[in-house]
């Protein structure tokens, strides 16, 4: 099979990508919230994202040199695995990674996403130099099939979809805000809202009573589910609080009221992420019904600038 390589042609390419990972959910660590993911600076940059296609232009595999995650996005086809490609990407990632570090002033090792199952992929990372870092995250799921507890927003606080572009700067800067990094930037925010699979309805906020943004919860929703039902799924990612507005329900209000969008909307199941059990969300999660559906492995290499 003659397998050839490109970089981004356009929007276009975004739709075969989710195309390629929705066929193949369970060879994918990000599947729902894969739109998210899409919209990064890192993959609107040609130099950062590379498609790989057989001599008919089927889209084969696609990677992403993501900065925000320190990881290298990708997924393939079942079939170029067989031909080779998985190394093909990793070797096209390994390469790429020095010059972004060297072009952002960074010293970062490059992470690789596993979920714990993997064998095969967990395997070649080693055999590619890879190592195991003691950073994983746990990707949570629950049911929607039963009534869901009502969101106690607390007083003086409301929730409402994001009102658009007119508030993607200001929720971008509640993003950086509420978890202390710069990763979040304004055409980030803003591209998220040209997705396809974004939904305005599902892009909540929360504003005290002087129209301050004080939390917010991004919720994605696909009709081609992944899980044992078979229906549509959600998932909700990001969320986060403002640090001087924590600790009073808002996470837990706003969270609940996503989970009942997703569930008006026909989702037999909701997924989210958290970065292991003693992160601050954990407890959150599971306080409203999620539970681990399974472990993500993250291996590191350490590269050298050029």
């Amino acid at each position: 099979m003659t397998i050839s390589q490109r970089p981004l042609a356009g929007a276009q390419d975004f739709q075969r990508i989710s195309d390629l990972v929705q066929a193949f959910p369970a060879e994918n660590t990000h599947v729902v919230d894969l739109p998210y993911r899409l919209s990064t600076p890192s993959a609107r940059d040609e130099k950062n994202l590379r498609l790989w296609e057989d001599k008919q232009g089927k889209l084969l595999g696609f990677a992403i040199t993501q900065t925000p995650w320190l990881t290298l996005d990708y997924a393939l086809h079942p079939v170029a695995r067989e031909q080779g490609l998985e190394e093909r990407i990793l070797a096209w990632g390994l390469e790429r990674w020095p010059h972004l570090m060297a072009e952002r002033g960074w010293r970062y090792s490059l992470f690789v996403e596993a979920r714990e199952n993997w064998t095969e992929r967990i395997a070649l990372l080693e055999r590619l130099g890879f190592v195991l870092d003691d950073w994983h995250t746990l990707h949570l799921g629950q049911p929607l099939a039963h009534t869901l507890p009502p969101p106690v927003v607390p007083e003086g606080f409301s929730i409402r979809p994001l009102a658009g572009a007119a508030e993607a700067q200001a929720c971008a800067a509640l993003h950086r805000a509420a978890f202390g990094t710069k990763n979040m930037t304004d055409d980030w925010r803003r591209c998220v809202l040209t997705m396809p699979q974004y939904l305005p309805a599902l892009d909540l906020v929360a504003v005290d009573a002087a129209g301050v943004l004080a939390g917010f919860c991004l919720c994605w929703f696909s009709q081609r589910g992944y899980d044992t039902s078979g229906g549509p799924v959600g998932q909700i990612e990001p969320i986060g609080v403002l640090p001087d507005f924590q600790q009073r329900g808002l996470g837990r209000a706003l969270v609940l009221e996503g989970l009942r969008r997703m569930q008006a909307r026909g989702a037999t199941t909701a997924y989210v992420d958290s970065d292991g059990e003693n992160d601050a969300s954990y407890a959150l999660y599971e306080s409203v019904g999620f539970r681990t559906a399974y472990t993500v492995l993250k291996y590191r290499r350490d590269v050298s600038l050029p």
